[in-house]
């Protein structure tokens, strides 16, 4: 079950941690539950390593400034991914910017003109929100005014 709130995501899996593994080993050794279908997944190239799955998500989110994401292990096993909240943002965004951060996330390379076209706004009114969110540090524009792509943050 995926459930997403305001300020984190929760994954929530039947099942513990697997035989063998204890939770302060957990992300150190790795256990396969099943070696028979993680044998073919790695075979056919559908997954890229195993046992390095909680020390990626760990460096990932590190490297984005988020909190580390948390494990419970009580019959089921539960991630917490946590966000930054809009009290942290020092204001909720506006609906206007909501979806100039949506449109960007959706397309990097998408322009002034085709999210004020989207949008149903002047190009000059996306241009003022635009510098609201680099201000606020959600966005960047890197490379060339054209030819260059947004980065959310």
């Amino acid at each position: 079950m995926i459930e997403i709130f305001d300020n984190r995501v929760e994954i929530t899996n039947p099942g513990g941690l697997p035989k063998g593994l204890s939770s302060d080993k957990f992300g150190e050794l790795s256990v396969v539950r099943n070696p028979i279908i993680a044998s073919i997944l790695q075979r056919v190239r559908c997954i890229e390593k195993m046992g390095t799955g909680i020390s990626r998500m760990r460096n990932k989110m590190s490297e984005v400034n988020l909190p580390l994401p948390e494990f419970e292990f009580i019959g089921f096993f539960v991630m917490r991914f946590f966000r930054q909240s809009s009290n942290e943002l020092g204001e909720k965004l506006t609906k206007t910017r909501n979806s100039i951060l949506h449109l960007i996330s959706a397309n990097s390379k998408v322009t002034i003109v085709e999210m004020a076209n989207h949008l149903g706004l002047s190009t000059t009114s996306i241009e003022k929100n635009i510098a609201v969110l680099k201000d606020k540090g959600l966005i960047a524009r890197l490379g060339a005014a054209k030819g260059g792509y947004w980065l959310v943050n």
